[in-house]
Order: structure tokens, then C-alpha cells, then sequence
């Protein structure tokens, strides 16, 4: 064999058992094994053995151990760092260095010790697995490197960082999406909704939240199911360490009626060029969460008040002495929107520099307001009980045509009331009660009860009714005005018949008395 091929070979052979020696290398244990478990925010004592025997029985000289940290871990420098092999320690922020500071041959570890123990105070910020990386120097130059893996325990609940605006409103829907959002230091395992009403009693789970994405949760509730009210909603989540949390509590409101508005003209706002009316809304639900809106142009139209139940509407650019119709509709917190009736008002008469009001003892033709009941019939007994003042008028739909009943005047205790459409005016007393037939069929269509006088309006209940007219009353009268009629015929008949006869007993008598006279001559 020529010496190029044995220098070849030898080379070969030298290069395979360095790389054997140094990879073959048994250099770690732990105290726990191979797998560490501290806890989060908690400091906690890493150990770790390197033995220095090599595989094929030979020993090694280990020079340096180098420790690098996994991000999120800080080193404790005011506790004990260190290890049973004779040498220096040192560290940076993130890597921990042991070390000979004696040259080449000053050892760490030599042949003739076998193993030796380190071990290093730390703390992890947040759970999770992560690797810690330990590197070996030996004989000053080669490496040797490993990763142990270490999982680092959640101890903290889930935080619910807050219920998005959806989650604040109120419902009149059937179906409706809760979100919220929650944070966690390691993994969620489950988040659902619990709702309970004010009183606490169970009514809803909605499990299996989803999560669409990020720390972000949500789950569908059918509120339709729900009674009308307030509820409670709690929010329980569940991380993968079975920490818990039900902090998260918010408040909807279950509603489904409509508000009832009502309108009345203000006395004192309305001019010659604009309206002002008060507007009067009943929500038992939810509140009211917006301004209302109104049927004609939003030109010179106005809405004061905000999320009160009384607000004001005003509108101006109007034609003196005109009269104006107005629907205003308002919602409330839940969606639900309710209407006026329609209902017709006047400005200021074009000479008038008043309000436009009537007031107590006066009476005018000139209707300020008028109400519109209904676009259906006013009959099969429906009733109406309102308030009224003076020249303010409801119409009503009786026998297919608009028929009005009004107030014409009043005092501290009457009321003159006029029935139309052909008109039919009564002074009516606290407590008295009227009939009145207005499509002129026989029967009385409407009957009207003074209630109460009081602050200038008249409080009337109008009811719908089917009652025949009473003879005793028009036919009665009709027969006096006949006979008043004719008397003076009769009268005339009469006495010249009775002329008549007085003559014929006049000669009767006198040729009776002729005949006797002849008769006693004779004899």
C-alpha cells in the first residue's frame, strides 16, 4: 500500500472518531427528567446533570456550559445560580455562561469527574411549552448542544375584556348574535352564555360559543322565547388549565310593544307661520332612543326633548290660517316604531295675533284643531274619551261620510257642543249624556257624556250606538206644528156654519111664531 493511501485512510479514520467522540457525547439529565413543569409567574429551580463519559468509554474534558433562556423567561439574580463543577458563572439577559477562566487546560469538568450538577433560578411570564437550549464546550473547542422542552403552567383565569354594542342594545327580534371578547395567557378551552331574568331565575344557556377568530366568541340566542323584560347575561369561560371565569355580566332588554304617541297642539307655541305641537309617548318597554320623525317635509322641521317620553315638534315657513295634517311616528331602544293618529291643526289666522287658542265663555266658528279618530267606521259600540279645548274638534267616520263633534265654548261647568255635519249645537251640563242622529236614518248614531270641565277642556266619551229615535220626541212635535197650521181654517169653517144655522132658527122661530099669531086671529 503506498503512503498516499495510508495517509487517506488514516485521515478518514481520525475524522469519523472525532466526530463519534464529540456527537456520541451522554451529557444531560434533569432532576425531573427530560420534561420540566414550573408554573407561570412563579420562580422556580431548573436543574440539570452533564456526565462527561463518552459512549466508548473514553472521558472528556468539558470546558464550558452555555444556558440560553426562551423569551419571556427572566433570570432571578438574587437567588442561588450556580453548580457542583469547579468554575465561574456569568450572565446577560438571556444566556448563562459556567467557565474555567484557567486557559485550555483549565477544566471545567475533567476525565476524572464523570458528572456534575447546575442549576439556575427563572421565571416564565406566560404559560406554554417552550426549549431550553443548553450548549457544551469541550476540550475548548468542540460542541455539543441540546433542547429541553419545558412546560410552563397556567394558573390565571380568562379575562373578559368586554361584550361588544351588540350586547347593550334591546330586542324585538327573534334571533339574536351575543359577542364577547376574552383573553387568555394559554388556550381556551370553552365560553357560553348564561341568562338569567332580574330575579335571577334561569332562563337560557347558550353553550358551544364559537370562535370565529382571535380571543373573539359569539353564540345565536333565540330571544323569541323570552318573555318581555330585563335579563342578565353572565359570561363563563374555561381555559385548557380548567381556570375558570364568570365576571363578565351585562344587561338587554327584551321588548316587543310599540309606543303609543299622542299629539296636542300647543297653545301658546303655535303662530301665524308655524306649528308647534307637544308630543306624548307611552313606552313601557325599553325607552325611547331617538328623535321622532314626521310625515310632511323636513324643511323648518325641528324635534326638541331627545329620548324623553314628552317631546316637542316644531315647524315653520307655514301659510297663516292653514290648516296642516301630521303623523309623527318615534321608536323606541328596541326598533319598534308606533304613529300618531293623523291629525289635522290650523296656524294663526292671518288678522289674528294671538295664539290661536280659544278660551273659557267665548265661542268661535273657526275650528283650531282637528282630530282624525279613525279611517274606519266608528261603530259596533266603539268609543272615544279625550279631552278637548275650545274650537277643537275630532272627526269620525259614521255611515260612510265624516261627521265632527266640537267645542264650542265653555264654562266652569258647561259645555256647548256642536254635532256636525249638518249641525246640532247643546249646552250640556257636568254628567249629562246626549244622542244624536246624524245621517238622518231614525236612529241615534253617536251619544256624547260630558265628564269634567276642568283647566278650559272638556272631558267627553263619545260612543257609537244603534238606538231608534224616540217617538214621544219628533212626531209629537211635527203633529203641533201641523195643527198650529191648519186652526185658522177650521176656526173660519166653523163660523160660518154656525152664522148659517143661527139664521135658519132665526126665521124658523119667527114663521113659528107668525103662524100662531094667524092662528088665535082666526079663531
Amino acid at each position: 500500500m503506498d503512503k498516499r493511501r495510508v495517509f487517506f485512510y488514516g485521515s478518514f479514520f481520525l475524522i469519523v472518531f472525532s466526530i463519534c467522540f464529540v456527537l456520541g457525547l451522554e451529557v444531560f439529565q434533569t432532576s425531573g427528567g427530560t420534561h420540566m413543569n414550573p408554573t407561570e409567574d412563579v420562580s422556580y429551580i431548573f436543574n440539570f446533570t452533564i456526565n462527561n463519559t463518552e459512549e466508548f468509554g473514553d472521558i472528556v474534558n468539558i470546558t464550558q456550559v452555555n444556558v440560553t433562556l426562551p423569551s419571556g423567561f427572566t433570570l432571578n439574580l438574587d437567588v442561588s445560580n450556580g453548580s457542583s463543577a469547579a468554575g465561574n458563572f456569568s450572565a446577560t439577559s438571556n444566556i448563562l455562561t459556567w467557565y474555567n477562566n484557567s486557559g485550555v487546560q483549565g477544566f471545567l469538568i475533567n476525565g476524572s469527574n464523570t458528572s456534575r450538577y447546575f442549576w439556575f433560578n427563572a421565571t416564565a411570564a406566560n404559560p406554554g411549552l417552550y426549549n431550553l437550549t443548553i450548549q457544551v464546550l469541550v476540550n475548548g473547542s468542540s460542541t455539543n448542544m441540546r433542547n429541553i422542552s419545558i412546560t410552563v403552567n397556567d394558573t390565571t383565569s380568562p379575562n373578559e375584556v368586554n361584550f361588544t354594542s351588540d350586547t347593550f342594545a334591546n330586542y324585538s327580534t327573534e334571533l339574536v348574535m351575543f359577542n364577547v371578547s376574552v383573553i387568555d395567557l394559554g388556550t381556551m378551552s370553552r365560553v357560553y352564555f348564561n341568562v338569567t331574568n332580574s330575579s335571577g331565575d334561569q332562563n337560557y344557556t347558550a353553550t358551544n360559543a364559537s370562535n370565529p377568530s382571535s380571543y373573539y366568541w359569539n353564540a345565536s340566542i333565540n330571544v323569541s322565547m323570552l318573555a318581555e323584560g330585563k335579563y342578565n347575561v353572565t359570561v363563563w369561560s374555561n381555559d385548557t388549565y380548567a381556570n375558570e371565569n364568570n365576571t363578565g355580566i351585562t344587561q338587554f332588554t327584551v321588548d316587543r310593544t310599540i309606543p303609543v304617541v299622542t299629539l296636542t297642539q300647543s297653545e301658546s307655541g303655535t303662530g301665524k307661520h308655524n306649528m308647534y305641537i307637544d308630543i306624548a309617548i307611552t313606552d313601557s318597554g325599553s325607552g325611547i332612543g331617538q328623535d321622532c320623525t314626521v310625515n310632511v317635509a323636513s324643511e323648518g322641521v325641528t324635534f326638541t326633548g331627545g329620548s324623553d317620553s314628552t317631546q316637542t315638534m316644531n315647524q315653520t315657513g307655514l301659510n297663516c290660517g292653514a290648516s296642516y295634517s301630521y303623523i309623527i311616528t318615534c321608536m323606541d331602544l328596541s326598533g319598534n316604531s308606533g304613529s300618531s293618529l293623523s291629525t289635522t291643526y290650523s296656524t294663526d289666522a292671518c288678522g289674528d295675533a294671538g295664539s290661536g287658542a280659544g278660551s273659557s265663555g267665548v265661542s268661535s266658528s273657526t275650528w283650531i284643531n282637528t282630530y282624525d279618530y279613525s279611517d274606519n267606521e266608528f261603530s259596533n259600540k266603539d268609543s272615544l274619551a279625550r279631552s278637548f279645548s275650545v274650537n277643537n274638534r275630532v272627526r269620525l267616520r259614521i255611515g260612510g261620510e265624516s261627521h265632527y263633534v266640537g267645542i264650542k265654548s265653555l264654562t266652569s261647568s258647561t259645555a256647548t257642543i256642536e254635532v256636525s255635519s249638518t249641525p246640532q249645537t247643546v249646552t250640556m251640563s257636568v254628567g249629562d249624556l246626549k244622542k244624536f242622529d246624524v245621517t238622518d236614518d231614525g236612529y241615534y248614531d253617536i251619544s256624547v257624556k260630558l265628564n269634567s270641565v276642568l283647566n278650559n277642556k272638556a272631558d267627553i266619551t263619545l260612543l257609537s250606538i244603534h238606538e231608534m229615535v224616540s217617538p214621544a220626541l219628533a212626531p209629537e212635535e211635527e203633529t203641533t206644528s201641523d195643527v198650529t197650521g191648519d186652526n185658522e181654517t177650521i176656526i173660519e169653517e166653523s163660523t160660518e156654519k154656525s152664522v148659517t144655522w143661527l139664521w135658519v132658527v132665526i126665521v124658523l122661530v119667527v114663521i113659528f111664531i107668525a103662524w100662531i099669531i094667524i092662528s088665535k086671529k082666526r079663531k
